[in-house]
């Protein structure tokens, strides 16, 4: 429980968060007044307790200063917001323009292909969580699973996610890129005539093996 006198002092912490005091200024301020145990690591320093009373009396005698810092502080806040704003905004826009390759593959032989795949997927699961090997049933794979076999397995996909990472925008920027990506998976495997196939969209072009939209007519819906 926290003692009358606990409440006379601030931690240093609390000089910048609540008081504003940049790393100068509590340099200004001088020593602390008391060294207490850390209260957040057992093993770490100490910690560093400042007088409420010296505090705000300091702070009384530096208003524009502090309100200075202040001001710097929101205008960088801005500054780097903007900047982040600005780095999703070109983070989607690559998204939407990348170069998505679909690989040639056998149209005879692309579902056999998948469902060894879903089926040996299914068997690294069960390793993981301990189900055992079990039995294993035919599937019947439909378009979702087909364009998501090819998306993984026979397009540039996975090097793009990795590009992706961790960037500002990156989880604005998924959704579209995989849409991207799964309208010229699903194009590719009409034209193969593994899916049916409706009227065949202005701008297709397939070429060894590979599949390209000009951008604005490519369809970015999920």
């Amino acid at each position: 429980m926290a003692t009358r006198a606990n409440k006379q002092y601030v931690y240093k912490t609390t000089l910048k968060a609540v008081y504003g005091l940049t790393d100068a200024m509590i340099i200004e301020l001088g020593e602390p007044d008391k060294k207490v145990k850390n209260p957040h690591y057992h093993s770490g320093p100490p910690a560093s307790l400042y007088l409420i009373a010296r505090v705000e009396e300091w702070c009384e005698a530096n208003a524009g200063r502090l309100a200075e810092a202040q001001g710097e502080r929101k205008k960088r806040s801005a500054q780097m917001t903007e900047v982040a704003q600005r780095r999703r905004d070109e983070l989607i826009a690559w998204a939407e323009e990348v170069k998505v390759n679909v690989s040639a593959f056998s149209p005879d032989d692309l579902r056999d292909e998948a469902e060894s795949w879903y089926i040996w997927r299914d068997y690294e699961r069960r390793t993981v969580h301990g189900d055992g090997d079990g039995d294993y049933e035919p599937l019947d794979l439909g378009e979702g699973a087909l364009i998501a076999f090819v998306r993984h397995q026979y397009t540039n996909y996975e090097d793009l996610l990795a590009y992706l990472g961790q960037k500002p925008g990156c989880h604005e920027a998924y959704p579209v890129l995989k849409a991207q990506i799964n309208e010229m998976v699903k194009a590719a495997l009409r034209e193969a005539g593994v899916i049916e196939s409706p009227v065949n969209s202005p701008g297709q072009q397939i070429a060894n093996g590979q599949i390209e939209f000009p951008l604005e007519e490519s369809c970015l819906e999920l």
